[in-house]
């Protein structure tokens, strides 16, 4: 899961000093700020999330986690998704485990984390314990694709 990363002094600081002009987030957090931020300004390509593939389906999406197997989600089980995954980032509370076989995902809070597993009931699942920043990054790229789908 979490890699280590070494940094000298100075540069913790300087983070922390960032994290607090950002409202006060954790380094985690400030470092999807700072990629974000310098997405929507052009200095990187639009954000993305490693190992998590989201491409356009027949009928909507497909979603895939680290090397598993393309997910299908047509639009409303997408739209179902991505609501569930901004409940689960902004719930204060503790939310149960969520199991959407029309959807085809569960969803779970791991202390502040957010579990999704795709597909929902397969020998074949993948879970992704995603940060909260991620879980709503992953929202939103969910949220971008499905703009791109046309339905006749």
């Amino acid at each position: 899961m979490p890699a280590n990363l070494q940094l000298p002094t100075e540069r913790l600081v300087q983070l922390r000093t960032i994290a607090q002009a950002f409202g006060g987030k954790n380094l985690a957090e400030t470092f999807g700020q700072m990629i974000r931020e310098l997405a929507h300004a052009g200095v990187i390509d639009s954000p993305s999330i490693p190992n998590i593939d989201i491409k356009a389906a027949p009928d909507g999406l497909a979603i895939r986690f680290d090397e598993g197997s393309y997910v299908a989600f047509t639009p409303p089980a997408a739209k179902c998704l991505i609501a569930r995954l901004r409940e689960y980032v902004s719930s204060k509370e503790k939310l149960p485990l969520m199991i959407d076989s029309t959807s085809n995902f569960m969803i779970a809070r791991k202390v502040r984390s957010v579990k999704v597993t795709i597909p929902a009931l397969s020998n074949d699942s993948i879970t992704k314990v995603l940060s909260p920043d991620l879980a709503s990054d992953l929202a939103d790229l969910i949220e971008a694709a499905l703009e791109n789908v046309t339905t006749d």
